[in-house]
């Protein structure tokens, strides 16, 4: 991507531009539990996403490094909000809600209100949603479904993980296996985040109402690693014909 590089960003040039297609910011944003490897993964996905888009480009790139989604103070994201009141874009790309932020009430204010006045398309790549083509009630029901899960993923998932194992111990169960969507350090264990996004979509999946079949069916149809080829290889998709099963999702959901 040419162009003048900035220190929270790369801008395409002025003649560069399409005026006839959505001026797109690309945002991603890692916290400091997260691996730093994921906010190049996080771009990735959403160049891959728009190089398949006729409508949208990418005007410029913005991260927040070692930054909580739980609220709204980061540099990177103002340096967002400056340039969209600058009229220097007029679209806001994510590849999941989550890296958007993990406050609810907060998020919900900029896709309701926020955003709509100041006429921003907002898109999220791996939830699916493009306000500009989603804009009846069931499909921003089911984004704030998706909102809440992972303001609620935040907060409880590691409580929840760690009493689980807790009781394992107790009861002489526990074998030292790593629950899917976390990995060791030292002697804790903290989240995974290529893994965790799969384990959010879980999530969301089931508490749309989708059976556990028709979740191991979609991972499958997405390609992503099953929980033991990730152990070995790290590689969140994969080539080999290896399939998610509905015990591997029933053992997921119960464990959390």
């Amino acid at each position: 991507m040419a162009g003048k590089t900035s220190r929270t960003g790369v801008i395409l040039n002025k003649t560069d531009i399409d005026e006839r297609k959505s001026r797109a910011i690309s945002y991603v944003r890692l916290s400091k539990a997260e691996k730093d490897d994921s906010l190049t993964h996080q771009k990735a996905i959403i160049r891959e996403y728009v190089s398949h888009q006729n409508d949208i480009q990418i005007v410029l790139e913005i991260e927040d490094r070692n930054r909580s989604g739980t609220n709204f103070y980061r540099e990177g994201f103002i340096t967002l909000l400056e340039a969209i009141k600058k009229n220097k874009a007029d679209c806001v790309i994510v590849k999941d809600l989550s890296r958007f932020g993990r406050n609810m009430q907060e998020v919900s204010e900029y896709l309701e209100l926020i955003f709509p006045r100041l006429g921003v398309r907002f898109i999220s790549v791996l939830d699916g949603y493009d306000s500009q083509k989603d804009k009846n009630s069931e499909e921003m029901f089911l984004l704030q479904i998706k909102n809440l899960l992972h303001e609620s993923y935040s907060r409880d998932i590691s409580r929840k993980i760690h009493a689980s194992i807790a009781v394992m111990q107790q009861e002489g169960k526990w074998i030292g296996g790593i629950p899917y969507g976390y990995q060791r350090k030292e002697k804790d264990l903290i989240i995974d985040t290529d893994a965790a996004e799969v384990v959010k979509q879980i999530y969301y999946l089931a508490a749309i109402g989708k059976t556990d079949r028709a979740i191991a069916d979609i991972l499958n149809q997405n390609r992503y690693t099953t929980p033991r080829e990730y152990q070995k290889t790290k590689q969140i998709y994969s080539d080999e014909n290896r399939q998610w099963s509905v015990k591997s999702i029933k053992n997921i959901l119960r464990k959390v």
